[in-house]
């Protein structure tokens, strides 16, 4: 009957901390998933659902981001196939997904105690330190489905490479491979990385570990043939991203501050109520987790060694092995530094799992009453805690309602610009309106530079409108929308984030069409004669400034009419009516995945204003197409498809005498 107990109290936590989004009440939304998942998800379930295809590039966002190429969305992770193609509801799918996998990472932590030789109760008390722990739960209140999987899925790891060492198994290392293959899938390329570091953390307390570290390094290659669909992608969109750059001190956002360790212990102690911050890892487990400690560190040295690695990386650049870490390409990322106690929870639950096993190991009905009383405990004391978790009513998706409410009349697709953080979120995606600037986990480098260079510059208000940004959101008192005509003035509670401010909404007087047949063209080679030339002369001029340099432009282009014949999320069809030899100009992205087409002939793209793109066309009636035809794509995935069916066999196959 205990063990009954113990095993039943992971579901029923789950099922209590969630209760208010099984019944209905709220769903359970963090900003990143409100701003950033759910958008995606829903833009492609709507496209599967109408065009039985996925949408692999979305004008909505930076003018044009390749979604099937960018840092994050995971397409082809299991439950995001079965997400998009069943048409679930994202409220939905987030609540189901996440319970899936703390569910997971709970039986996970279980089974690796059980491995350690861990009666019942005691695996438990493992189990559910982990899958209750703030580390991993800060993620769902933030809304992070990859950290959430990616955790679900590293004690499935240590079970998998410790089964591998007993009998070398070719199928568990198979079964390996695919556990860090659908990491990649799910875009936890760092937690990737930070797991292989722990498992050789690990094994360097293991005998043979040098055989064992070869096969890790095995499963990691298959891993990455078996991810390529998204990998390979990945790995070119990385390079044209602004975190190629390092123009950024990765290490110091978000590590685990000096200041916050006492919150791993006592959530009330500065009384800060970040989310992000309060990382509450239960005072019942970490007292537990002594006593593994003190009885049993022999045993649990791995344990310990993993859980003083992961504590100080987690203090990013604030300790020099952090500062050197930082550094180092994938290590080293927005938010990453804090990601290393996520092993370190882990270890903690596993110690707290062996001192359970102690005391409940004692003779008599003490032991008998600890083995149950101290996995109701701890499941008591993060219950407590995480019962605070952040939920939204259960309102459908957030919207910007200062957009709603007073561009709604507005025709025609348009887009718009933000200058205050709190508005700038995905949610318009599904709908005819485009953002400038949505938030995005690695924006194109150029982009990037472009805008930056004109904020700084003081050129903000007169690049935007060359975004095709006839519409702007500012705070009252902000000078960026001096060259907007103020329509309406918003006051009151912030639409999106609830906080008092005050907001702006104004219109372009002058701004660039969505494409246009140049009136006078030149060449710059630098961003800042781009800005120059682009701040100088309004949008109405019809300037374009080809950036591709050994070309000879089109003289006296003289302009002409433009007509979109057909807009996807994957092609943009355009006819052209030139007065002379010109060149055509369509304020999306340039990207190498793009290909155009003049009447059927492939031609150049050229970079113009610095992010956009230039077709030449000649006089006269012609119809052009830019189509998204990534080589690297296609390449990874014929390479995924053949490794998954080639890992399949080697599961499915009867290992031979």
């Amino acid at each position: 009957m205990t063990q009954i107990i113990a095993l039943a109290l992971i579901p029923l936590s789950l099922a209590l901390v969630f209760y208010p989004c099984l019944a209905g009440t709220h769903f359970l939304s963090g900003f990143d998933f409100a701003g950033y998942w759910y958008p995606f998800l829903a833009h492609a379930s709507e496209w599967f659902h109408r065009e039985s295809t996925l949408p692999f590039w979305i004008p909505q966002i930076f003018c044009g981001m390749p979604l099937g190429e960018a840092l994050g969305p995971a397409f082809y992770y299991p439950t995001e196939v079965i997400g998009w193609s069943l048409g679930i509801t994202p409220p939905v799918f987030y609540l189901w997904d996440t319970l899936l996998h703390l569910a997971l990472a709970g039986s996970g932590a279980v089974l690796l105690a059980r491995s350690l030789g861990f009666a019942i109760p005691a695996a438990a008390v493992s189990g559910l330190a982990y899958m209750l722990g703030g580390v991993l739960m800060v993620q769902v209140r933030v809304g992070i489905p990859v950290s959430i999987r990616c955790a679900a899925l590293i004690p499935w790891a240590f079970i998998l490479l410790e089964s591998w060492r007993r009998n070398r198994d070719t199928r568990k290392m198979a079964a390996l491979s695919g556990l860090f293959g659908l990491m990649i899938l799910t875009g936890g390329f760092q937690l990737l990385a930070y797991t292989a570091i722990m498992l050789g953390v690990y094994l360097m307390f293991r005998a043979r570990s040098a055989r064992s570290l070869a096969m890790l390094a095995t499963a990691l290659v298959i891993a990455g043939a078996l991810s390529a669909v998204t990998l390979l992608p990945n790995a070119r969109y990385y390079l044209h991203s602004m975190r190629s750059g390092g123009g950024l001190d990765w290490g110091t956002i978000s590590p685990l501050f000096f200041s916050d360790i006492p919150l791993l212990l006592f959530p009330n102690f500065t009384g800060v109520i970040d989310p992000e911050r309060v990382k509450y890892l239960s005072l019942v487990a970490i007292a537990l987790a002594l006593v593994g400690t003190a009885w049993k560190w022999r045993q649990m040295a791995p344990w310990l060694a993993i859980f003083a690695a992961a504590f100080v990386l987690a203090l990013g650049s604030q300790t020099p092995v952090g500062q050197a870490v930082s550094h180092i390409p994938i290590l080293g990322g927005f938010r990453v530094p804090m990601k290393w106690m996520l092993f370190g929870q882990l270890a903690v639950a596993l110690l707290a799992g062996a001192g359970a096993a102690q005391l409940g190991g004692l003779r008599g009905k003490t032991g008998r009453i600890l083995a149950l009383v101290l996995p109701i405990l701890v499941a008591g004391d993060l219950i407590r805690w995480e019962m605070r978790l952040h939920k939204m009513d259960a309102v459908a998706p957030r919207v910007d309602e200062l957009m709603d409410k007073y561009l709604r009349p507005e025709k025609g697709v348009f887009r718009t610009e933000s200058v205050e953080p709190a508005p700038v979120i995905n949610s318009r995606m599904p709908s005819g309106r485009e953002w400038v600037t949505g938030y995005h986990t690695a924006p194109m480098a150029r982009f990037v530079e472009l805008y930056a260079g004109a904020s700084s510059a003081g050129f903000l208000p007169s690049i935007l409108p060359w975004m095709n940004a006839r519409f702007m959101v500012s705070s009252a008192g902000s000078q960026a929308g001096d060259r907007y005509i103020p329509r309406h003035k918003i006051t009151g509670p912030d639409p999106v984030f609830g906080k008092e401010a005050g907001y702006v909404l104004g219109e372009a007087p002058d701004y660039a069409p969505r494409a246009w047949l140049a009136v006078g063209v030149t060449q710059a080679s630098s961003i800042g004669e781009t800005l120059t030339l682009l701040a100088k002369y309004p949008p109405s001029s019809g300037l374009a400034v080809v950036n591709t340099e050994g070309i000879v432009l089109p003289k006296r282009p003289g302009g002409g009419a433009v007509k979109f014949v057909r807009q996807t999320p994957n092609a943009v069809e355009i006819e052209t009516q030139a007065r002379n030899n010109g060149l055509l100009v369509l304020a999306d992205s340039f990207y190498p995945a793009w290909d155009a087409r003049v009447d059927g002939k492939r031609v150049p793209i050229l970079r113009t204003n610095w992010i956009f793109r230039g077709v030449e066309v000649p006089a006269g009636k012609h119809r052009v197409v830019f189509q998204w035809n990534s080589f690297v794509f296609n390449l990874g995935l014929w390479l995924s498809m053949l490794s998954w069916i080639i890992l399949a066999g080697l599961v499915i196959r009867r290992n031979h005498p």
